[in-house]
């Protein structure tokens, strides 16, 4: 399927598809890595981070060490944006508003 074509986020369930509810082929959520790939800290999603385009993942310590360059890949290093909700919990909120208008 083309790139930007809308596709199901929904596989068969239980034998029934959830209908009209689509998203973007390659749109995903960004990977919230539990640890600093330096020094093992811990960097849940909702403590400070850093990440790069390729999803490398460094608490701020570690960041301000490297000069916000990632060792990995040479890419910019910039402060990951925080969850305050689950996705679980966004996602049930989603199918809500689509199928209930709420």
């Amino acid at each position: 399927m083309a790139q930007g074509h809308p596709v199901s986020i929904f596989t068969d369930i239980g034998g029934s598809m959830m209908p009209g509810i689509t998203a973007n082929q390659g749109c995903r959520m960004l990977k919230m890595k539990k640890h600093c790939q330096q020094c093992q800290a811990k960097t849940n999603e909702t403590d400070l981070a850093f990440i790069c385009s390729f999803e490398c993942t460094f608490c701020s310590t570690c960041s301000d060490h490297h000069d916000f360059i990632c060792p990995n890949c040479s890419g910019e290093l910039l402060q990951r944006p925080r969850r305050t909700r689950t996705p679980l919990d966004v996602s049930l909120d989603q199918v809500k508003k689509k199928l209930f208008g709420q």
